[in-house]
């Protein structure tokens, strides 16, 4: 009984952090953000009107898509969390239930991936090319912002 319960409880530690910090799907669909990242492709890519309003359709193509995997994701977080919480965790259905999760994470990404192929079809070589080149350089600054982001963590006093 202790053993469960103490398994229980790092498995539920170790859940918790990563399951808070998950965003809450939006009532504007992530909208806002998505023309955001238009304008930026238009400004940053030299767009043309057609070109823009070609990714425009692409992007609201997949909408109902991504809107559709994240409240599953949703769901399935609340089963993870319900699982997890219950008075006798059984191991084989936590790993279940996080194993579903996990492949509607997948889910999410390949309708990423494909909205992103299908957006990049649009676009001349040339732009894919600095697309490209300003993609890697974001990645970059990330893994840069993270690696200070620990940094600063590491050095602060611990209480």
């Amino acid at each position: 009984m202790s053993k469960t319960l103490t398994i229980s409880t790092l498995i539920l530690a170790l859940a918790l952090p990563s399951l808070a910090l998950q965003s809450q799907p939006n009532d504007n669909d992530g909208f806002d953000r998505q023309e955001q990242m238009t304008e930026r492709m238009q400004k940053n890519l030299g767009l043309t009107a057609d070109q823009t309003a070609k990714i425009k359709a692409i992007r609201e193509k997949y909408v109902a898509q991504n809107k559709d995997i994240q409240g599953k994701i949703q769901a399935q977080k609340k089963v993870v969390m319900e699982t997890l919480m219950a008075d006798n965790p059984n191991r084989a259905q936590v790993e279940a239930e996080l194993r579903k999760m996990a492949d509607l994470r997948v889910q999410a990404q390949l309708i990423h991936f494909d909205q992103r192929q299908e957006t990049s079809s649009v676009l001349t070589a040339e732009q894919r090319a600095k697309m490209k080149t300003q993609m890697k350089d974001h990645h970059e600054k990330m893994k840069k912002d993270k690696k200070d982001w620990k940094n600063r963590k590491e050095k602060s006093p611990r209480k």
